[in-house]
């Protein structure tokens, strides 16, 4: 046990490498000169006192946020085809117009004694318009097409929402794994520093808050413990008076 515990010791250095080698691997980051650095000081043992005196919570890059390729890759081509459609309607009634209007000049031409306004033969069409260019059957389309417009841009938002959320959670996800590996970097260097005047009071600061805290928890246990003894006593000393006055009766 004792010889596995000593041999983890010695590979601190070589797990903790590791783990920041597969945390650069699976967020694209190992060629970071940060993480690059610090992996290559850990696995050669050099410069450990100049990495202690870093601020690794600044340092260390965010890693990109990724949503799935299917959801954003489908809100893109709705959006285009939702884009499209805006404009289809209003191509397709100028469309019909001049249909009719060369069709209604043909009328016009064939019956010059006719009393029918364009409305009336755009809708009716007499033999020369045809069906699929009268004014019922493109408005019927025009409706059809805006309501595919209205729901794609319902369906676009709902999904625009979703990835939006995915991005939260991932981030929150990717933040505190980055908060957890700083954690790690910064606790093991901390023992690796230089000894100097102003880590020696480092040290002797942090061991007298220890103790200061220590004390004052000391402290509060002894009077709960004072308190507790007087309130035993007080409860023992009545009982016996209890019984006393019980023996003279």
């Amino acid at each position: 046990m004792v010889r596995n515990v000593r041999k983890r010791r010695g590979q601190e250095h070589l797990e903790l490498a590791l783990k920041i080698t597969n945390w650069g691997k699976a967020n694209g980051l190992l060629s970071h000169p940060y993480i690059s650095g610090v992996i290559n000081s850990l696995m050669e043992r050099r410069n450990w006192p100049l990495l202690a005196t870093y601020n690794h919570f600044d340092l260390i890059p965010h890693p990109p946020v990724h949503v799935k390729n299917r959801k954003i890759r489908a809100t893109f081509y709705l959006t285009l085809v939702r884009n499209i459609f805006v404009f289809v309607p209003v191509a397709l009634t100028w469309s019909a117009v001049s249909h009719a209007t060369a069709a209604f000049a043909i009328y016009v031409k064939q019956n010059g004694n006719s009393l029918v306004n364009f409305l009336e033969f755009w809708q009716n069409g007499f033999g020369i318009l045809a069906h699929e260019w009268v004014i019922g059957f493109i408005a019927f389309l025009d409706f059809v097409l805006i309501s595919a417009v209205i729901l794609l841009t319902i369906l676009v938002s709902l999904l625009e929402r979703s990835i939006d959320q995915d991005e939260i959670i991932i981030h929150e996800n990717l933040e505190a794994e980055r908060i957890s590996l700083c954690m790690e970097i910064s606790e093991f260097f901390w023992n690796k520093r230089t000894l100097t005047p102003v880590v020696a009071q480092q040290s002797l600061a942090q061991s007298l808050n220890q103790m200061v805290r220590a004390s004052e928890a000391l402290n509060k246990s002894s009077k709960a413990l004072e308190i507790t003894t007087k309130e035993v006593t007080k409860q023992n000393l009545k009982l016996f008076l209890t019984k006393q006055r019980s023996l003279n009766k």
